[in-house]
C-alpha cells in the first residue's frame, strides 16, 4: 500500500496506540497528522516520522526500510469498570474509570504492542485502587473517591503506563449497587440497634447500682437514727435541715411547757374538786410545783364539803368559773357538818389530814382541832406566776 493509499483517519473509540505494521514498496512513509510512523531498517536502527519531520535513531547509511509500525497520536480514552472491595467483609464498590493516555515512546509502545490499554492496565489501576477502597466501608464511597482524586492529582500515580511508552491519567468514579446498599443499610441499622440497646442497658444497670447505694447509705442513716432514740432521731432531723434548728428547739420548749401545764391543771383540778385527799399526793404536788419553779404556801385546794353537786371546773387561776354556779360537794366518808368544830369542813383541809394521820378518822371534833391551824387559802392570784415562767 502507497502512502497515497493510507486511510488517515482513526476511529473514535481506540482501544491502543499501535494501529498496524506493513512492509513498505517504496521509501519513507508520507507524514500525517494522527499517524505517527516507525520505521525499521535491515542494518539497524529506526526512524520517527511525524508531520513535524523525521527523527533518526542509529540509521546506518544506505540502509533500506524493512518495516512500518503505526503509532496514533493524540491523547486518548479507555473506560475501566471495576469491582473493589471494601473495609467490610463481603462488601465492595462498583468503581468507573477513565484511562486518559497518550504516547511517549514510539518504539516502547511498537515493543510491547500496545493494542488495549484498558485490558494492559486493568491490574495495575487495580491495584492501586485496591489500597485506597479497603480503607472505606461502602456507605463512605464519596470519602473514597476524594481519596483517590488526591492521589491522582498529587502526582504519586504519574509512573502508571510509563512501562508501556505511555502517559496515563486517571478519573474514577465510586458507586454502590442497590442491593449491596440495601444490605449495608441493613446491617448498619441492626448494628446501631444493638450498640442502642446495649449503651440502654448500661445505663439501667447503673442507675440501678447507684440507686442500691443510695438505698444502702440511707438504710445505715436510719437504722443508726432508730437505735439511737428520740433524741438521736431529733439530732438528724436537725441536722438535715440546720437552718430551722433555732424554731424547732423553740417547738420542743412550747411543747414542754405546755405538757407542764396541762398535768398540773388537771391535777389541781381533781385536788380542787375533792377527788384527790391524800396527803401523799399533796406532798407529791408540791414537789412538783416546787421543781417546775411555781411557790405554793398553805394547803392545796379548799376544806370538802357536804353536798350532792359536783365542782365546776375552774379557770387556770383556781377561781370559780363565772358562768358556771359552785356546788360545794363533801366525800360520804367524811362525818360531821361543815360548820361544827370538829367536822371535816374544820380548818386544816388535807393539810391537817396529813399532820394527823395517826389519828382515826371519826375520831371527835376537839382532838382533830388541837392543832388550831388556820384554813387553808384559796389559790391566790400569784399562784398564777408559772404562765410567766413558761
Amino acid at each position: 500500500m502507497t502512502g497515497a493509499d493510507r486511510d488517515l483517519t482513526l476511529p473514535e473509540q481506540l482501544a491502543g496506540p499501535f494501529l498496524r505494521e506493513y512492509r513498505p514498496t517504496g521509501g519513507l512513509p508520507l507524514p500525517a497528522a494522527q499517524i505517527t510512523s516507525v520505521v525499521f531498517y535491515s542494518k539497524g536502527g529506526y526512524s520517527v516520522v511525524t508531520v513535524l519531520g523525521t527523527e533518526h535513531f542509529d540509521k546506518r547509511w544506505g540502509a533500506r526500510p524493512t518495516s512500518i509500525c503505526e503509532i496514533a497520536e493524540g491523547t486518548h480514552v479507555s473506560h475501566l469498570e471495576l469491582e473493589l472491595p471494601a473495609a467490610e467483609v463481603a462488601t465492595f464498590f462498583k468503581v468507573e474509570v477513565d484511562v486518559h493516555w497518550s504516547v511517549t515512546d514510539y518504539l516502547l509502545v511498537v515493543r510491547e504492542r500496545v493494542t488495549d490499554v484498558a485490558q494492559r492496565l486493568s491490574a495495575p489501576i487495580l491495584e492501586r485502587l485496591r489500597q485506597v477502597s479497603e480503607r472505606f466501608e461502602v456507605r463512605a464511597a464519596p470519602e473514597a473517591n476524594r481519596a483517590v482524586d488526591a492521589e491522582c492529582r498529587g502526582g504519586r500515580w504519574d509512573d502508571l503506563g510509563h512501562h508501556l511508552g505511555l502517559r496515563a491519567r486517571l478519573f474514577v468514579r465510586f458507586t454502590t449497587d442497590e442491593k449491596t446498599s440495601t444490605q449495608v443499610d441493613g446491617r448498619r441499622d441492626a448494628s446501631w440497634e444493638d450498640e442502642q440497646r446495649r449503651r440502654d442497658h448500661d445505663r439501667e444497670v447503673a442507675a440501678e447500682r447507684r440507686r442500691v447505694e443510695l438505698l444502702q447509705m440511707r438504710m445505715a442513716a436510719f437504722r443508726s437514727m432508730v437505735e439511737g432514740g428520740e433524741w438521736n432521731q431529733i439530732a438528724f432531723m436537725l441536722a438535715d435541715k440546720p437552718e430551722e434548728a433555732r424554731a424547732f428547739m423553740e417547738l420542743l420548749r412550747q411543747e414542754a411547757r405546755e405538757d407542764r401545764r396541762g398535768l398540773l391543771d388537771h391535777t389541781l383540778r381533781l385536788i380542787e374538786d375533792g377527788v384527790i385527799q391524800s396527803p401523799d399526793l399533796e406532798d407529791q404536788v408540791r414537789e412538783l410545783l416546787k421543781g417546775s419553779g411555781f411557790r405554793v404556801e398553805g394547803s392545796l385546794g379548799r376544806p370538802p364539803q357536804r353536798g350532792s353537786g359536783s365542782a365546776p371546773a375552774a379557770l387556770p387561776t383556781g377561781k370559780p368559773h363565772p358562768d358556771r354556779p359552785y356546788t360545794p360537794y363533801t366525800p360520804s366518808w367524811l362525818d360531821g357538818e361543815p360548820d361544827e368544830p370538829g367536822g371535816a369542813g374544820g380548818a386544816g383541809g388535807i393539810a391537817d389530814l396529813a399532820d394527823d394521820s395517826t389519828a382515826p378518822r371519826d375520831a371527835p371534833g376537839p382532838s382533830r382541832a388541837a392543832g388550831q391551824r388556820q384554813p387553808p387559802a384559796r389559790r391566790s392570784d400569784a399562784f398564777d406566776d408559772w404562765d410567766d415562767d413558761l
